[in-house]
């Protein structure tokens, strides 16, 4: 369950990603409030065993997990060809700033 549901109506708050606050605020019945400071940078990675290195259903998940954080980086063209809606000044394979997507083999 998406941490705006479990926190609804509670005195608890909760840190996600402002995209997905935005989607989900009002469906939650929640507000969204600015953080009193700046967030640490972190890195989103997706490993997988080397067995599924040729696997045609991992290499197409993989491409696909590379095509959205595409998508994501800022100044990127969606599909439509408007610019998508990346935040920051992306690093890495397009995340915005301070998010990085590692994709490897482990």
């Amino acid at each position: 369950m998406p941490v705006p549901f479990l926190i609804a109506g509670t005195d608890r708050i909760g840190l996600i990603q402002r995209r997905l606050a935005e989607k989900l605020a009002t469906a939650a019945g929640i507000r969204m409030l600015p953080l009193p400071g700046r967030t640490e940078r972190f890195t989103q990675s997706f490993q997988w065993h080397p067995l599924f290195a040729y696997d045609s259903a991992h290499k197409w998940l993989r491409a696909e997990l590379a095509a959205c954080a595409e998508e994501l980086r800022p100044g990127a063209r969606s599909a439509g060809g408007s610019p998508a809606g990346g935040v920051g000044d992306g690093n890495g394979i397009g995340l915005p700033a301070g998010h990085q997507l590692g994709l490897q083999a482990s």
